[in-house]
């Protein structure tokens, strides 16, 4: 079975797009999160997490063949509490949400990353936490398919 790092390729999507290189003071990954949850120092900032893998039903047309959803999570992690009530952070977040979504879905054609055998795709968001320091941390997940198939 053919493995895709699905992570390393929206990240360097991510890391590649203007806008999002111009916003976000750090792109980065699993190792990165781990030690930003401790103490964050730099925000507005992202993160990108492999999340989950599934197939669905076997197809067989000329051999084995299965769809696999791959699925990354988009941390990111926004604070402005300038006014008091918060309203600030959650317009820091909407753009750095944004942002992420125009680098990874760019226009009506979308982005199929290398090796997958679909678009990627927004997928479902969530508030991830709010920490002691005021820091608002947001995961957004994005999928795509792959096509398994045995070699002949």
């Amino acid at each position: 079975m053919s493995t895709i790092d699905l992570t390393r390729l929206v990240r360097a999507r991510i890391a590649a797009d203007t806008a999002a290189r111009g916003h976000f003071r750090q792109i980065g990954g699993a190792a990165e999160l781990a030690a930003a949850q401790r103490i964050i120092k730099t925000v507005p900032a992202v993160w990108v997490v492999p999340l989950s893998e599934s197939a669905g039903s076997p197809l067989w047309a000329g051999g084995f063949r299965q769809k696999k959803e791959l699925r990354v999570a988009i941390v990111i992690a926004a604070i402005n509490v300038s006014d008091g009530t918060g309203a600030a952070a959650l317009t820091g977040l909407a753009l750095a949400r944004s942002i992420i979504e125009e680098a990874l879905i760019p226009d009506d054609t979308g982005w199929i990353p290398e090796g997958c055998s679909d678009v990627m795709a927004w997928a479902a968001g969530q508030l991830a936490r709010i920490d002691d320091n005021g820091c608002l941390w947001w995961q957004d997940e994005y999928a795509t398919t792959h096509l398994v198939k045995t070699p002949t």
